[in-house]
């Protein structure tokens, strides 16, 4: 459920109520059917109530994953927290997918890192126009931070695109795109990226 959108679309179905927002920071892979191969160490949750409680359930869910032994924060705002991993999330995914190259090729050649800085500040615009807040620098921020992965990292999305299954454009650059033109501000990298990308939106059609 990556992206900023999916507990709206959830709550849409079965209540607001029964929904948490939230997000997870890890990078892995199916290897194959039940093994997960992780990529890199980072293994963490923040999770929250849309109208930034200290909720019962919410502790509760913190206190069981602290015992199960991985980090999990409630977080006071967690559509600013969405929404500061999605700079990152949205723009590496369409990179990625677009270049068909991992992280150490995309982010260490000058001409790609201009595309990468723009799309970065387009999610970062995005967000603004919202009145989400945004730490200062985070673009720049970004770009540091994707300047220390792995050097043969890939973006999630990628791995499903380069095996032919569904994935999850409609929701990355799709939505950065959308809101770009509703809110009126310019998402010209986001917009291409999703264009090239959404003939791939539903898989591999199976031959």
């Amino acid at each position: 459920q990556n992206g900023v959108d999916a507990q709206d679309r959830i709550a849409a179905v079965i209540g607001a109520d029964k929904v948490m927002g939230g997000l997870a920071f890890v990078s892995g892979v199916i290897e194959s059917p039940g093994v997960i191969r992780y990529q890199s160490e980072m293994s963490a949750l923040r999770f929250g109530e849309a109208d930034g409680s200290m909720s019962p359930r919410g502790l509760a869910f913190a206190k069981a994953a602290e015992e199960a032994g991985f980090k999990a924060e409630l977080m006071p705002d967690i559509r600013a927290a969405q929404w500061q991993k999605f700079v990152g999330l949205a723009t590496n995914a369409a990179m990625c997918c677009l270049v068909r190259k991992p992280v150490g090729v995309i982010y260490h050649d000058p001409d790609l890192v201009e595309v990468a800085k723009q799309a970065f500040a387009e999610v970062v615009a995005v967000a603004k126009a919202q009145n989400i807040p945004m730490p200062d620098g985070i673009a720049e921020g970004e770009l540091r931070r994707h300047l220390n992965f792995p050097p043969g990292m890939y973006a999630s999305m990628f791995y499903d695109l380069d095996r032919g299954r569904p994935i999850e454009v409609e929701s990355f650059s799709g939505l950065i795109s959308r809101l770009g033109r509703q809110l009126g501000v310019p998402t010209p990298v986001h917009s291409i990226a999703y264009a090239c990308l959404k003939p791939h939106a539903q898989g591999r059609p199976a031959s």
